[in-house]
This record gives C-alpha cells, structure tokens and sequence, in this order.
C-alpha cells in the first residue's frame, strides 16, 4: 500500500431507501479502513457532532 492519506474528500450519494423514498448514503471503502482497525465484521459507533461524524471501533459486543 502506497503512503496513507489521513484525509479524503468523498461525497453523499443518494439511494432507495424505506418505501422508495431516496436517502442519503456514505460508502467507506478500501484497504485504508483495515489499516485503521476497522476489519470486516468490526462493529462500529458513529457520534453526530457539529456536522461531524466521528466512526469509532465499538468495544462491545452489538447483540442482533
């Protein structure tokens, strides 16, 4: 993997969401979120702050 970028611009795309209705959708991808700890299957916490997102590993175990 080349030298790891700490910030990347991306966009909010919309899908069919409930009833059709379009939603907006953020797709993470790439080797980068491995390399930050967040592996397929890991659960996630996202914290809304100031138009912020912040993703964050959940240490807990998320029950179905």
């Amino acid at each position: 993997m080349g030298a790891f970028k700490k910030e990347r611009k991306m966009k909010v795309y919309s899908q069919s969401g409930y009833k059709y209705k379009n939603t907006a959708t953020i797709i993470l991808k790439g080797d980068w979120l491995e390399t930050l700890g967040f592996k397929p299957e890991t659960p996630i916490r996202v914290e809304c702050e100031g138009g912020r997102l912040v993703i964050t590993v959940w240490d807990e175990i998320i029950a179905d």
